[in-house]
């Protein structure tokens, strides 16, 4: 699962990135905003700006 992925993503850069995760089936107006086609969907932005987004599952090498 992603989640241990992006809890030592977070842990490791404390104060430096937020993490949030949406559950799309209840908030399915957040999903088609950000359209979202399928999960997971990461996507790394910067204030009014989607800088990368990765569909379906990453490998962690770490």
């Amino acid at each position: 699962m992603i989640t241990p992925i992006l809890a030592a993503i977070r842990d490791g850069e404390p104060g430096r990135l937020r993490i949030a995760s949406v559950d799309v089936d209840e908030n399915m107006v957040v999903a088609d905003l950000y359209q979202v086609t399928a999960t997971p969907t990461l996507m790394q932005s910067l204030p009014g700006q989607l800088r990368a987004r990765q569909v379906g599952d990453l490998a962690w090498t770490g």
